[in-house]
């Protein structure tokens, strides 16, 4: 081959590469912490678009289980819960927090703590108002997501110690967690350990899983957790489809000390 045409192959290789538009998905976020299971750190392999379709899929083949008598809603309950667990929330891993973030793409832009909760569950399938339910307080925020039913706060006493209490008093599940009065997340129990999920605004900054003793947690003294796994009210929403409506701040409703 003559130089010239060695010179022609090698441009074409150049521009190839330069046009080349990389990956389908973004390289996995690697976590810091290596005390959280492997299989709450994997990555989908799919795309959002196609997590979110994914969703709606597990949406009517739970409906039909439930019709049919195959499963009962505490069974849906889990259903949802992995879906959001799996399909979902890995995607938001490593999306960059800042306080006036509200982007509905993960890992483009950047997300505040309170949106990336109400984005999560919007596109997990519940038709809800993500800005309204994100300018919501911790408080407010788990009074709106119980609808009308009990939630739960705890107080008075250090974080370890209060951490002890939530694990011996709530079921394995997922759940939304208001910490004080300036940050909110999802609080996981599974398999006798608790997590936090959350757009972290320390550290690294950024959407994460972490053990909850490792996690802002332990710099509040007031913690706020509503049920989304066993809250039937927020399933029955999913399963239809409807307009999510949320009881939202100054209603009288009584939370568990």
């Amino acid at each position: 081959m003559s130089l010239k045409n060695i010179a022609k192959s090698l441009l074409m290789l150049l521009v190839l590469s330069c046009t080349n538009q990389g990956p389908r998905h973004p390289k996995p976020f690697q976590h810091a912490s290596k005390k959280v299971p492997l299989a709450l750190l994997a990555s989908s392999t799919q795309s959002y678009t196609e997590a979110k379709a994914q969703m709606l899929t597990l949406r009517n083949k739970t409906r039909q289980q439930l019709a049919s008598g195959e499963i009962d809603s505490t069974q849906a309950g889990v259903l949802f819960t992995e879906g959001l667990l799996t399909s979902i929330i890995p995607h938001w891993y490593g999306t960059p927090w800042d306080f006036n973030g509200y982007t509905d793409t993960p890992r483009q832009g950047k997300i505040a703590c309170g949106y990336f909760v109400s984005t999560t569950l919007l596109h997990a399938g519940i038709a809800l108002d993500r800005y309204k339910l994100a300018q919501q307080g911790p408080q407010d925020e788990a009074i709106a997501l119980s609808l009308h039913k009990d939630y739960h706060t705890f107080s008075g006493f250090p974080a370890g110690v209060m951490a002890k209490k939530i694990n011996e008093e709530l079921q394995e599940g997922l759940y939304f967690i208001g910490l004080g009065e300036s940050h909110v997340g999802y609080l996981l129990k599974q398999n006798g350990e608790l997590y936090l999920i959350h757009a972290n605004y320390t550290g690294d900054a950024v959407v994460t899983i972490q053990p909850l003793m490792q996690s802002v947690f332990q710099y509040f003294t007031t913690w706020h957790i509503a049920e989304i796994t066993y809250n039937r009210a927020l399933l029955r929403y999913w399963l239809s489809g409807e307009k999510c409506v949320l009881p939202y701040p100054n209603l009288a409703v009584q939370s568990k000390k």
